[in-house]
C-alpha cells in the first residue's frame, strides 16, 4: 500500500470506556455536517498563513480492542488536489490501571495527489502540511468530546439543583 504513514497520539483526562459513546456521538456529527460542507481542516502554511480546507469524513465503527474507528478524510471541493486519508481512531488506557487517562490516536496513510509530482512537493515544500491539518482534525474530535462531557456535567447539575 502506497501512502505516507502518520500516527498522532493525544491524551484525554477521561476514562477509556467512558469516552467510547462520546466519540461515536462526536464523530457521526462531524460525518454529517462534512457531507453539507461545514468541517474544514485548518492547515498551517509553515509560517506564511493558514488555509482551511472543507472535507468529507466517513467513519465506521470497527471492533477490536476499547475503541476502534475507521476514518477516512477528503477534500470536499478539488480532492484530486489535496491529500487524503484513510485510518482509524484509536483509545486505549493511557496508565496502568486504566482508571484516569486515555490515549486517543489517529493513525493511517495520506496519499498525495498529483502522482510523482505531488509526492515530490509532499517531501520537499509542503513538508508537513498534511500531518498539520490531520493534527487539527484530530484536536477538533477531542474538544467536541470535551464539551460534550462539559455539557453534561453542567446538566447534571442543574438538575440536581432544581431537585432542592
Amino acid at each position: 500500500m502506497h501512502g505516507t504513514p502518520i500516527s498522532l497520539v493525544r491524551t484525554v483526562p477521561l476514562r477509556c470506556e467512558a469516552i467510547t459513546p462520546i466519540v461515536r456521538t462526536v464523530l457521526a456529527r462531524l460525518v454529517e455536517a462534512s457531507q453539507r460542507g461545514e468541517v474544514a481542516l485548518d492547515v498551517d502554511l509553515r509560517g506564511t498563513g493558514r488555509v482551511s480546507v472543507p472535507v468529507l469524513i466517513r467513519e465506521a465503527a470497527v471492533n477490536g480492542g476499547p475503541m476502534r474507528f475507521d476514518v477516512s478524510v477528503a477534500a470536499l471541493r478539488a480532492p484530486k488536489l489535496f491529500p487524503r486519508f484513510e485510518g482509524r481512531i484509536d483509545a486505549m488506557p493511557a496508565d496502568l490501571a486504566g482508571t484516569t487517562n486515555t490515549a486517543v490516536s489517529l493513525t493511517g496513510r495520506y496519499f498525495v495527489p498529483l502522482g510523482v509530482v505531488g509526492r515530490v512537493a509532499d517531501a520537499t515544500i509542503t513538508r508537513g502540511i498534511a500531518a498539520s491539518g490531520l493534527s487539527s482534525f484530530l484536536e477538533r474530535v477531542i474538544a467536541d468530546v470535551l464539551a460534550d462531557v462539559a455539557h453534561s456535567a453542567d446538566e447534571r447539575y442543574l438538575a440536581n439543583r432544581r431537585q432542592l
